[in-house]
């Protein structure tokens, strides 16, 4: 498969991100890959990036599953302390702290699912807007939490009074995980457009999965969001042989 990290590096540049970057969305949306494929395609690029685990809704399919793959590019992360890394608790890491206190160029948040993920930022509100701050919501429109207008709207609603903070953006990731088409993506891509325009948020970035990715940008060559070719670095157990590289790739890609 053709190496699209590059593609990665050139989208991500091309904005200019702030000091903590969190994202959150509805369980499944595909949050912590989208944490991981931004905050590394910055550390290729020569940022001075920190990754912090805040997710205290489930302890699988987020951060701490790659840590120690994250460590070995030589990229801080903060996870939960001792035994509590893969408990079902709402403990936050101590070292939270330290890492927005640090002179890191950007710190990446992945933040628990659902409304009650955000209560994890609730701490961390003046550090954050300290340091400026993006709160990014990923839609997968194919999930019952976010397939409509006005579950988007209540949910983002909800985020913003439990966090204190303001969602900033839409990262979109119209999925149905193996059996995804190209006609899902353009389909999905329709509705995350209608929740971003009703709430009057930007849509940063519509990703789809580096397998579908030429097909994909053919078929939506009119349109004037970027596409993003996200990368998938957390597994299922049955996949997980290898680990992943910095540039989003391993034998499962």
């Amino acid at each position: 498969m053709t190496d699209l990290s590059p593609l990665r590096e050139d989208q991500v540049t091309r904005r200019t991100w702030p000091g903590v970057v969190a994202v959150t969305g509805a369980l499944g949306s595909g949050k912590t890959a989208w944490t991981l494929d931004i905050g590394l395609s910055l550390h290729r690029r020569g940022f001075r990036v920190a990754f912090a685990d805040l997710d205290i809704i489930n302890p699988y399919f987020c951060l701490r599953e790659v840590a120690d793959d994250i460590r070995r590019l030589g990229v801080d992360v903060a996870l939960p302390p001792g035994e509590t890394r893969w408990g079902d608790f709402p403990v936050v890491s101590p070292a939270v702290t330290r890492l927005l206190s640090s002179d890191y160029d950007h710190v990446f948040l992945d933040v628990g699912g659902e409304a009650k993920g955000v209560l994890a930022l609730k701490q961390f509100v003046p550090f954050l807007e300290e340091r400026g701050y993006e709160l990014l919501l990923v839609l997968n429109p194919f999930r019952p939490q976010s397939s409509t207008v006005e579950a988007v709207r209540t949910m983002c609603r909800d985020m913003e009074a439990l966090s204190g903070l303001r969602v900033t953006g839409i990262l979109g990731n119209a999925h149905l995980m193996e059996r995804t088409g190209v006609e899902d993506l353009v389909r999905g891509l329709a509705l995350v457009r209608r929740s971003a325009e009703a709430l009057a948020l930007p849509l940063i970035y519509v990703g789809v999965s580096e397998s579908l990715f030429e097909r994909a940008r053919e078929s939506l060559a009119l349109e004037t969001v970027p596409l993003w070719p996200l990368s998938r670095r957390i597994l299922f157990p049955w996949e997980r042989s290898v680990p992943v590289d910095g540039k989003g790739t391993s034998r499962h890609s």
